[in-house]
């Protein structure tokens, strides 16, 4: 699924546009409020058993996550019981007493809890104990894991009794002419010695624990020394380890630090620079793609941006074109003109755009465009406090709140269908093609549901 580079939420949540100067007035889509879709009500059915598989009776579950979820359920004396199961239902291993069921789940074959990794039997492949590294620094990122140890020295320099006259003294400054004040040397303490590496998913060293890796080597030598990182994107972890320097990024296969990574970003016009879409690389080094489209929201594989033309009028403002989803050609593939871009973000998937609006009152609107920019069906009227989850292959759910709390979701596919989730009353949102719910007059029990809302898992 192509999704927003930037950020993947559980809902479409609020950021601002990116401001490139004074936008042009553009003409607003003239919206229905009548959704001009196809409705069909399809009730949760009764969960069909597999030929000697019961159900589980969960009584809590969690989304999955790289193919596995945690789950409480009873057995046949109803005695409950904590395991990770698969998509299929079918129970991995029995949940460790240390392992919690809150927190980070699966994510590139490992879980991290604290600075244990457990692979997907439960097992622990790596901990302080077994693999001789101190802390982890990092989560799982795509399956690498960030760790360290710190040497601190075994022994510190003797210091002299408190009665006793000092081994060595140094004479003090005299400012004022009377005899001078001998004051006792203070030791120098050793530093402490840090190493760091790189562990892979099946708890093996892939870089092993070293002085010379590219983050122990720059932690050493800051001014502020920090530690603080983000995953970014497929092996690029982003780094910052000084407080004084900028951010840099770590590539785990490369077992490299650089000051940028690959990927698309927009610069305006400036006196030695063209303004458009550049790629960029790992040596900071960048090279125009697109000239003269700015960009404000970057998929994997399009942007949405505007044309900018600079005037030859000194002072004068740059002309901004209407909102265009282009490719990295600079190709024009979706004409947005007709529609006012907000603070929420977009969606690029299976080739179509899911785009938050407004319509000409201000209200909430959300349009699904095809790949031809044509509206797959008429803009969806959204009420304040609707939330709609973030869309994948078959479509999204838009789950809306009444006045008096009451919630209703229902899913819509790229052709205009709507299921109404006619029993649920909680709802997570769909991974994996799966979501866990609660259903009406069934608070206790726990379901995993698929698109049409029928039961999979129970």
């Amino acid at each position: 699924m192509r999704r927003c580079a930037a950020v993947i939420c559980a809902v479409l949540m609020t950021v601002s546009v990116c401001a490139c100067g004074k936008k042009t007035e553009t003409k607003r889509y003239k919206m229905n409020p009548t959704i001009a879709t196809t409705t069909t009500t399809v009730p949760t059915v009764d969960y069909n058993e597999e030929p000697g598989k019961a159900p589980l009776k969960l009584t809590y579950a969690t989304s999955f996550s790289d193919g596995v979820a945690f789950v409480r359920y009873l057995d046949e004396e109803g005695v409950e019981h904590a395991a990770a199961i698969n998509t299929a239902g079918d129970i991995l291993f029995a949940m460790p007493e240390e392992m919690p069921m809150d927190g980070d789940g699966y994510k590139g074959g490992i879980r991290v809890v604290g600075d244990v990794i457990y692979d997907k039997t439960g097992a622990v492949i790596a901990s302080p104990e077994k693999s001789g590294y101190d802390s982890l620094m990092t989560g799982s990122c795509g399956g690498y894991v960030l760790a360290k140890k710190v040497e601190v020295p075994v022994s510190l320099p003797e210091q002299p009794a408190i009665n006793a006259a000092p081994a060595a003294t140094t004479a003090a400054v005299d400012t004022t002419g009377t005899t001078g004040v001998e004051v006792p040397v203070i030791p120098v303490i050793p530093a402490a010695t840090l190493y760091v590496g790189v562990l892979n998913n099946k708890g093996e060293w892939l870089h092993p624990l070293s002085t010379e890796h590219p983050i122990a080597k720059a932690i050493s030598a800051s001014a502020q020394p920090a530690e603080a990182f983000q995953y970014v994107t497929e092996d690029v972890l982003r780094v910052y380890v000084d407080g004084t320097t900028p951010q840099q990024y770590y590539h785990f296969t490369k077992n490299t630090l650089t000051p940028e990574y690959d990927h698309y970003v927009s610069v305006g016009h400036q006196v030695e620079e063209t303004a458009g879409v550049y790629k960029m690389a790992a040596d900071g080094s960048k090279k125009l793609v697109v000239e003269n489209i700015l960009g404000d929201y970057f998929f994997s594989d399009a942007f949405i941006g505007r044309t900018v033309t600079i005037s030859i009028e000194p002072g004068a403002e740059p002309a901004y074109g209407p909102f265009k989803l282009y490719d990295y050609k600079g190709q024009e593939l979706m004409d947005l003109g007709a529609y006012s871009l907000g603070k929420e973000y977009a969606y690029y998937v299976a080739d179509h755009l899911v785009l938050p609006t407004t319509d000409q009152a201000g209200a909430r609107m959300l349009a699904v465009l095809n790949k031809e920019g044509q509206p797959a069906f008429e803009p969806l009227l959204l009420g304040m406090r609707d939330v709609c989850y973030p869309p994948d292959e078959s479509g999204f759910v838009v789950g809306s709140y009444t006045a008096d709390g009451a919630v209703s979701y229902r899913h819509y596919d790229y052709s205009g269908t709507v299921t109404e989730y006619s029993d649920v009353t909680s709802f997570a949102g769909f991974f994996e093609g799966l979501a866990v719910a609660t259903l009406r007059g069934d608070s206790l029990q726990y379901y995993y549901i698929n698109h049409r809302g029928e039961i999979v898992l129970r």
